[in-house]
C-alpha cells in the first residue's frame, strides 16, 4: 500500500468512479477539497491501493476525470470509469478509506556512545549518562511523558515503566517515540533486546 503524506480525511467531500473488468475491477476516489494545490486521488485494485495529487480542478466530474485519466494514465490504460451515485457504495468506501489511515506511528530512538559494539552496551544506556545533544533531540521530538497511564495511542510499546516522547500532532496524526535510554535493561537479557522490534 502507498500512503501519502498529505493530510487528508476521508470525511472530506469526494466523488468516486469505478471501471475495469471482472478480472482487474478499478474504484477511484478523489478528494474534491484541495490541498496544496492538489486533489488527492485514491485508485485501488485487489491488489494495489495508490494515493497521488492531481492537478485542481473546478469541481466538475468531466474534469476530475479528465485529469484522473492523465495522472493515472499507466495504470488505466483503456478501462472504462463510471461515477458513483450509490449512497451505499459510497459509505462503505468512507468506511474502508477510514480503516486504511495511518493514524499513529511509533519509532525508537536509540542512544550509542563512541565505542559502544553490542546491543547490551547499547541497551544498557541510561538517562543520567546521555549527552545534552540528544536530549535536545528528544525535546525537538515532542515532550517527554511516562508512558504507564498515558491517555494517548499506546502502540505496543511497554506501558509499565518506560517514557515516550509525544508529539501532540504531525500530519493529522500521533506519532510516539520510545527512547532507548529510559526502557528497562538487564545485561544478556534478549527480551530487552527486542523490546523496539
Amino acid at each position: 500500500m502507498t500512503m501519502d503524506s498529505s493530510p487528508t480525511h476521508p470525511r472530506t467531500a469526494h466523488v468516486n468512479f469505478v471501471g475495469g473488468d471482472e478480472t482487474l475491477p478499478i474504484i477511484i476516489s478523489v478528494l474534491t477539497t484541495p490541498v496544496n494545490g492538489e486533489l488527492q486521488a485514491i485508485y485501488r485494485t485487489k491488489t494495489d491501493t495508490i494515493v497521488r495529487g492531481i492537478p485542481a480542478v473546478p469541481n466538475k466530474k468531466d474534469k476530475i476525470l479528465k485529469q484522473i485519466r492523465e495522472s493515472f494514465a499507466e495504470e488505466l490504460k483503456d478501462a472504462r470509469l463510471a461515477e458513483v451515485k450509490d449512497p451505499q457504495i459510497e459509505k462503505e468506501l468512507v468506511n474502508m478509506e477510514d480503516r486504511m489511515l495511518v493514524k499513529h506511528y511509533s519509532f525508537g530512538v536509540l542512544y550509542c556512545k563512541s565505542g559502544q559494539r553490542t546491543e547490551d552496551e547499547i541497551f544498557s544506556n541510561r538517562e543520567d549518562g546521555v549527552s545534552q545533544a540528544y536530549l535536545d533531540f528528544l525535546g525537538f521530538i515532542g515532550d517527554k511523558v511516562k508512558l504507564e497511564g498515558f491517555p494517548g495511542p499506546k502502540v505496543g510499546l511497554d506501558t509499565k515503566s518506560t517514557f515516550i516522547e509525544h508529539a501532540n500532532s504531525w500530519l493529522d496524526s500521533e506519532p510516539i517515540c520510545q527512547r532507548s535510554s529510559s526502557l528497562p535493561f538487564v545485561a544478556n537479557d534478549r527480551v530487552s533486546e527486542g523490546v523496539l522490534t
